[in-house]
């Protein structure tokens, strides 16, 4: 007897999402999921001269309630629990299922300080 996955209300949305990965797999499946789910996606360019980081302070220079959420190989640990704390940012280790994504992207843009966009 096959059972009918149960969709969660809760990880869908109508926001918009930026995702800034380097990796073009990586990119693409996030990509798909969100769009999948209802947001509207875009995905950046070629960054060569800047990283995760500096993008998210450029775009808290102009907007500071932008949610970001930081995806990364590497633990939180290693990428050090003050820089994601002073973006008070929230962190996705990969790699990550496409049900973490959708599940973690809500939970950020649910913040109560939380606009309609995220960067990750």
């Amino acid at each position: 007897m096959r059972r009918k996955r149960a969709r969660s209300k809760k990880a869908r949305g109508n926001e918009t999402v930026l995702i800034a990965e380097d990796e073009t797999q990586v990119q693409q499946l996030a990509a798909l999921t969100l769009r999948h789910l209802g947001y509207t996606v875009f995905t950046d360019v070629i960054m060569p001269q800047m990283g995760g980081k500096e993008l998210a302070q450029r775009f808290q220079q102009h907007k500071p309630a932008i949610p970001i959420l930081f995806m990364s190989g590497y633990t939180a640990d290693e990428i050090g629990h003050d820089d994601l704390e002073s973006f008070e940012s929230g962190f996705l280790q990969k790699p990550f299922s496409p049900v973490t994504l959708a599940s973690k992207i809500r939970e950020t843009l649910n913040r109560p300080d939380c606009n309609d966009m995220v960067s990750i």
